[in-house]
């Protein structure tokens, strides 16, 4: 089934990208203190490095995502996450996006790392915040561990700055049920200028149903990102 995916993923990137279609691109990276990943540090409170690629056409689109590990938090060195997805603006400031993803991960000595996960989710403009909610569901998750569920939502408002730059608060909170069941959580400050921005994140994670060792890489933490978008 999984090969099935990955053909399907690619099947779709090569129809895109051919002469009679006008892609749009855009990507970024960043460099940060700490990869934190679900609540959950797979840098091993270590730096660690972002990158992405997404390419639409229409409503249809196609992401490429990746980043480091560390063996010592996570067992595997990178990892590389392919979605094809539907992203459309259902009524005026409500946009819908749905898709399925198939995650990757390189240097790995534990068999089962790599899942599929499908998602659907919802963006509202209310005029004064901005809210996104994203449920997700993995029919086998990460090491083999069998189904997941995961809802996640966001809160955040931007802000004209000084210097023209843009000024963005948030909060986030999930919750994980499922092969684990946990309830991470944070807030931070992005400051954007032009394509480059700086941004701080304080979160914490609670009930993490992995037991003590995966504890070590959940507990509150403080991370600072700097990343371009293009």
């Amino acid at each position: 089934m999984k090969l099935t995916v990955l053909a399907c993923l690619g099947a779709a990137l090569a129809l895109v990208s051919g002469p009679a279609y006008a892609l749009d691109l855009s990507g970024g990276a960043s460099a940060t203190s700490e990869n934190v990943w679900r609540g959950y540090s797979v840098s091993g409170g270590e730096p660690g490095f972002n990158a992405n690629i997404h390419a639409s056409e229409g409503i249809f689109y196609v992401n490429l995502s990746g980043q480091t590990r560390s063996q010592l938090a996570s067992f595997t060195s990178f990892d590389m996450t392919s979605t094809l997805g539907v992203r459309t603006e259902l009524i005026d400031g409500v946009t819908v996006d749905g898709g399925v993803s198939y995650s990757k991960f390189f240097g790995s000595f534990i068999p089962g790392t790599d899942f599929l996960e499908m998602h659907l989710g919802a963006e509202v403009e209310t005029g004064l915040v901005d809210v996104a909610v994203t449920g997700r569901f993995s029919p086998d998750y990460i090491f083999s561990t069998g189904d997941n569920w995961r809802v996640e939502g966001v809160v955040s408002r931007d802000f004209d700055g000084p210097l023209e730059t843009t000024i963005t608060p948030f909060a986030k909170a999930a919750h994980n049920t499922g092969a684990a069941n946990y309830q991470d959580f944070g807030a931070g400050l992005r400051v954007s200028k032009g394509p480059i921005y700086l941004q701080g994140e304080y979160s914490d994670t609670k009930g993490l149903g992995l037991g003590g060792f995966a504890a070590v890489f959940a507990d509150a933490r403080a991370v600072v990102s700097l990343g371009v978008e293009l």
